[in-house]
């Protein structure tokens, strides 16, 4: 006699198939965000806005996951700075730096995140103690689905540098990578700013 089939024997490829499909479609708006951000196309969203709010609101939200991996976030994040740009864009690059810096960073090292203004410069850096990248890779990194060998066991899709690069280059600004003795020390410099 035929039995139907027990919950747990069809909710665990369930669930896993719908977390495949919700990472395609976010693979996909990945996508489309950057290629809206590399061709210039003129933003709904770009608006004036607190910049050190967002960014404070980033490091908080991530900070719950670099405990749990028993790694130190050090901030200083200046704050009132005000900026004309694309604020979900930025946030998104900001927290794409971010979750880099906690995904490859091992248990005991440290994140450090800045934010400054200097001479109608914005600088947001991140900085961690993993394994950073060789200089080699510096370009390289900011293409599309581009992953690293060492990284490729590690969830991703290879699109969070391109897309933070793209975001920089739509506000007039640059993606730069540095050593950082160890690690990897990235600075997303805008030109866009003002203080409150």
């Amino acid at each position: 006699m035929n039995h139907p089939p027990q919950p747990s024997g069809w909710q665990e490829p369930l669930k896993a198939g719908i977390e495949e499909i919700d990472g395609l479609v976010e693979t996909l708006n990945s996508i489309l965000r950057i290629s809206q951000a590399q061709s210039g196309v003129a933003s709904s969203h770009i608006a004036e806005f607190d910049l050190s709010a967002s960014v404070t609101d980033v490091v908080d939200f991530y900070a719950e996951f670099a405990e749990q991996k028993h790694i130190e976030v050090r901030q200083e994040i200046a704050a009132g700075i005000v900026m004309t740009g694309d604020k979900p864009l930025l946030t998104q690059a900001v927290a794409n730096l971010i979750d880099n810096a906690v995904k490859y960073t091992p248990a005991g090292g440290v994140i450090a995140i800045v934010l400054r203004q200097e001479n109608g410069v914005i600088e947001c850096i991140v900085a961690d103690t993993g394994p950073g990248i060789p200089e080699a890779y510096y370009d390289k990194v900011k293409e599309r689905f581009f992953r690293m060998e060492a990284s490729r066991t590690s969830p991703g899709t290879g699109l969070g540098l391109s897309l933070a690069d793209a975001v920089a280059r739509l506000h007039r600004g640059t993606l730069v990578f540095e050593d950082n003795h160890p690690g990897l020390k990235v600075t997303l410099r805008l030109q866009e700013a003002k203080t409150a």
